[in-house]
């Protein structure tokens, strides 16, 4: 079962249907304030132009500004009103724009006001941290009032006043025991746990290297999808797990991974292939161009959990720093961190650590080592996976 298909950016039309909503979406009270002053300006200006005093002179700037905001909010004093049809036809215009502009800028100032899902969820975990706190307080009062009232009772104390007291508090916390559980039983279907405030955590700190569909290092049963720079946590379906090679959901029984020749320049007869410098597997090997002939040492295999392995060791960033020209290495497998966590882009290029494989000076010959350098589109990093 795949996940969802991406759009091609060809197909989405790149005008002002697409550009207006983005800056909304963007920044809403600063488009808001543009078009409020545009609106502004424009209508006192035809206000003025439409509308005429009784010496047939053309209505004053300041009049008409106060008309256009009298109009704007629909609050309409009727200390000035449009003396020709024009005039009648702008405000009528204004007025409707003016409502328009009203129900938008609740909308936005909701937006801004109300809190947001993960700060609603971890407010509401918060507030029920502090229920459970009030509700443990509550339990020591029906215990030890409940053990007043029984001592009192065995020292034949009913009628006295500290009997009476006890009792009352008894209750008293007997019944905010009940109100809290309630009030817990209807924070529950808003409430949020650990484990859930972790992966909300994971999806705010993820960070996309490009739009496209992205492995999930902590979690096999989900996946990235990135739509403008932006990471949405997206789940698979029950029983399948996350397959970054080809980009789908696929059930666990599914070998883990696959086995790929990578090449540069083109393909296997007319580019060269990563290979392993010396053909063997020794720590802190370097990774090189040379010629393909498919062999072990230019086998290698993509995991889901992110690592690109050949012959039992994994490539690897060392000492863990991602900066420009370093070189890449083999190395034991620990895919718990994430300089042997790689990604494969839409373009085919692979990122670790905010950097991307590069052929260094775009030389595509035999011997050349592989370095990291920041991403950029050239074919020096634009590689070709074929499967074995």
């Amino acid at each position: 079962m795949s996940g969802p298909t991406p759009i091609p950016l060809s197909f989405i039309p790149m005008d002002v249907a697409l550009g207006l909503p983005t800056y909304l979406e963007q920044s809403p009270a600063l488009c808001l304030v543009i078009f409020f002053m545009l609106m502004f300006c424009i209508g006192s200006w035809s206000l003025r132009a439409c509308n005429y005093t009784t010496t047939n002179q053309h209505l004053p700037i300041a009049n008409a500004m106060w008309m256009f905001m009298t109009l704007f909010t629909t609050v309409g004093y009727g200390d000035l009103i449009p003396s020709t049809y024009c005039g009648r036809g702008v405000a009528t215009i204004t007025a409707i724009i003016g409502v328009m502009i009203s129900a938008f800028l609740i909308a936005v100032l909701s937006q801004i006001l109300l809190l947001n899902r993960w700060e609603k969820y971890i407010y509401n975990f918060g507030l029920n941290i502090e229920m459970a706190k009030t509700q443990k307080f509550y339990a020591a009062n029906i215990i030890f009032y409940a053990w007043k009232v029984w001592r009192l009772n065995r020292s034949g104390m009913q009628r006295s006043i500290e009997y009476v007291y006890a009792q009352r508090k008894l209750f008293g916390a007997i019944s905010n025991n009940q109100t809290l559980k309630q009030e817990q039983r209807q924070l529950a279907d808003h409430n949020i746990g650990l484990a859930e405030l972790m992966t909300a955590h994971l999806a705010l700190g993820f960070v996309c290297p490009t739009d496209g569909l992205f492995l999930n290092p902590h979690d096999e049963h989900t996946y990235f999808r990135c739509v403008l720079g932006t990471a949405h946590l997206m789940p698979c379906p029950a029983g399948l797990v996350w397959d970054q090679s080809n980009r789908i959901c696929e059930w666990p029984s599914v070998q883990a991974f696959r086995r790929f020749l990578i090449t540069v320049g083109g393909n296997t007869t007319t580019g060269k292939c990563l290979d392993v410098a010396g053909g063997n597997a020794e720590l802190h090997s370097q990774i090189q161009l040379f010629r393909c002939h498919g062999k072990q040492s230019q086998q290698f295999e993509l995991h889901r959990d992110g690592t690109i392995r050949i012959m039992g060791k994994c490539l690897d960033v060392p000492d863990s720093k991602a900066y420009d020209h370093q070189s890449v290495q083999l190395f034991h497998c620990h895919s718990a961190q994430e300089n042997q966590r790689f990604i494969i882009d839409a373009q085919n290029r692979i990122h670790v650590m905010g950097k991307c494989l590069d052929v260094p000076n775009g030389q595509i010959v035999n011997n050349n080592p592989l370095q990291l350098f920041r991403c950029h589109n050239e074919a020096s990093q634009h590689f070709t996976l074929t499967s074995l």
